[in-house]
């Protein structure tokens, strides 16, 4: 994502550096009526970490915080908690991507970079690293990722559909 903005090749630990540990509270829930103090409130966050600030660091970063406030009446729980996964950027899968967009869309937007974000591969892949072709792929701008007014171009769409079956039938055939 940051090389079509910036205009340059950066490293992996630069890319993390520019999207950093990220932590939005998205949902806030407290109170059944104005002007009263609400008998319990819950605040969740969607936190994104970074090799440098992994899982287990933002669990901890929270539980102290609960445990310096008020360990007896606040609590910390973790609904979802997806593990950063890694793949090999000169893998089959991502070069066969590449070569077959290179077909349906500028070249200068496709790129291979470290991804900030959650997904749920890490639920299949757990601690397997590299055994598996991993690629994160797909239409739109991602600047416009998960904004209220986030839209894709039905051309793109379109394209990125043919992208998807002929980058597929050619990986599988190579495999």
């Amino acid at each position: 994502m940051f090389k079509s903005l910036i205009g340059k090749d950066i490293s992996e630990e630069d890319a993390n550096d520019a999207s950093g540990l990220t932590a939005v509270c998205s949902i806030i829930n407290g109170g059944k009526q104005f002007n009263s103090v609400p008998d319990e409130a819950s605040l969740e966050f969607n936190v994104r970490p970074v090799p440098e600030y992994d899982n287990d660091f933002v669990e901890s970063f929270f539980q102290n915080i609960i445990n310096d406030v008020n360990s007896n009446k606040l609590s910390l729980d973790i609904p979802s908690n997806h593990r950063p996964v890694t793949s090999d950027k000169n893998s089959k899968l991502i070069t066969t991507i590449k070569d077959v967009a290179a077909n349906y869309v500028d070249k200068d937007d496709i790129f291979v970079s470290a991804l900030v974000g959650a997904t749920d591969a890490s639920s299949f892949l757990g601690d397997n690293k590299d055994n598996v072709d991993l690629a994160i792929f797909g239409p739109g701008n991602p600047l416009m990722a998960h904004q209220i007014d986030e839209y894709i171009e039905k051309d793109m769409y379109l394209n990125y559909i043919d992208i998807f079956k002929e980058a597929s039938i050619q990986y599988l055939k190579e495999k």
